[in-house]
């Protein structure tokens, strides 16, 4: 579950057709978190591609915290973090630390365009009761 959860995790709701703010777990327990402005900056129709790690861009963080715990629990991943960062869905449990509970809803969808030429899929997930999820878009021509 954590390598799943490690990859994307794009907010659900698209605005005004530009990216919505997402977040990122690193392999080295930093939360990477992006604006709504740094996603546009970084591809004005919305999509930002990291290839688990070997991009051949580097984007930078809106903001960063290091992960201090991370336990997994069947589909739920709690991870605390040390610092606060604004738009993140974080509940504050004590003095500089910040929790998120990613819950897997084991649930995929897809999606196919232009007579199957694109498609997506994605998984489903709540942090802290609210919709995300981990997609990919296709190009099979």
């Amino acid at each position: 579950m954590l390598k799943a959860v490690a990859n994307l995790i794009l907010k659900l709701a698209k605005k005004n057709g530009f990216a919505s703010p997402m977040f990122y777990l690193t392999l080295d327990n930093y939360i990477q978190y992006y604006n709504q402005a740094a996603m546009n900056k970084y591809d004005n129709g919305g999509v930002m591609s990291v290839n688990y790690g070997n991009s051949m861009e580097v984007y930078k963080p809106t903001a960063s915290a290091k992960m201090t715990k991370t336990t997994v629990k069947g589909n739920t991943t709690t991870v605390q973090y040390n610092k606060y960062i604004k738009g993140l869905p974080g509940k504050k449990i004590s003095a500089h630390t910040y929790q998120m509970k990613i819950t897997d809803l084991k649930t995929k969808g897809s999606k196919s365009f232009e007579d199957d030429y694109y498609g997506g899929t994605w998984n489903n997930y709540t942090v802290n009761g609210k919709s995300y999820f981990s997609g990919i878009i296709n190009d099979f021509g």
